[in-house]
């Protein structure tokens, strides 16, 4: 329990993280390939200290970590977009609305059991993504709906991956961070293939701000995902109720902090969308307990 309490906590700094972005002119995509560089070295950090270090070989689930990197780094970045254009608590809700994904994929591959209230909460969710999409004219808000919707499917498949990896890797406690290592060191190499390329393009200039405000990023990046696997793992929870109990709880704990510390203004229509969120996950975890 201690584990996913302080993976929501994570979860919801991140927000709060990107949220000072805009404030401060960090270069969003500079911070997010820093965020990575930060989140491997510290788990190569954990990887040296570790005295399992001989026990650890190289496994099939590696390659599936190496290559969801890339779904990291893309939904990560939209998030970082999203909460800086439109606030902590639709890109908060988009993200943790993509618990429908490790539900369908519960129903499909793993022949769970389908409700009436599953199949409510699923359209919740669906539509509570677009209620919290920001207003305005209808070609601009095409444009707001579109990032949304990556964040949304994005994180939905991130949710599966990493309960596939847990449930392959089988990683004793002290090799939790074996999986978070691999991801965050593939989305490194990727973001930094890009940077290196808007470099020569000189379209890029480094900035000591921009490096700080990715290694802010970066720790409780790693610190989310290494407790989410480590709770994954230890909870006894399926991830059919684990996915819905922690979402909700980082959707409300983000949003809270967002008002209290940026006095954001949730405004009617994305009030009725968290509300919607809320909704949806409730309906989601009690289709699956009745």
């Amino acid at each position: 329990m201690i584990a996913l309490i302080l993976s929501i906590f994570f979860s919801s700094l991140i927000m709060l993280v990107f949220k000072g972005f805009k404030k401060y002119q960090v270069h969003l995509l500079t911070a997010v390939v820093v965020n990575y560089a930060t989140c491997t070295i510290i788990g190569l950090l954990y990887l040296f200290a570790n005295s399992s270090l001989d026990n650890i070989a190289f496994n099939s689930w590696m390659y599936f970590a190496i290559g969801i990197g890339v779904l990291f780094i893309l939904v990560f970045y939209g998030m970082g977009y999203v909460t800086e254009k439109m606030g902590v608590s639709t890109s908060t809700v988009a993200s943790k609305m993509g618990v429908v994904f490790p539900v369908v994929y519960g129903l499909t591959f793993l022949h769970e059991k389908t409700t009436v209230l599953l199949i409510l909460g699923i359209l919740c969710s669906i539509l509570a993504v677009y209620l919290i999409s920001s207003k305005g004219e209808k070609q601009e808000q095409k444009k707001s709906i579109l990032p949304v919707f990556l964040i949304f499917f994005g994180s939905g498949l991130i949710d599966i991956a990493l309960k596939v990896i847990s449930d392959k890797a089988n990683l004793s406690d002290e090799l939790q961070f074996l999986p978070t290592l691999i991801i965050f060191a593939s989305a490194f190499t990727i973001g930094l293939s890009l940077l290196i390329r808007n470099r020569i393009k000189g379209k890029q200039n480094i900035k000591s701000k921009n490096i700080l405000a990715g290694i802010a990023l970066g720790t409780p990046n790693f610190f989310s995902i290494y407790f989410l696997l480590l709770a994954l793992n230890t909870s006894g929870m399926t991830a059919s109720f684990f996915y819905p109990i922690n979402n909700v709880s980082v959707v409300l704990l983000s949003t809270i902090m967002a008002i209290v510390i940026f006095k954001e203004q949730l405004g009617k229509r994305k009030f009725i969308g968290l509300l919607t969120a809320v909704i949806s996950i409730l309906l989601i975890n009690f289709g699956y307990a009745f």
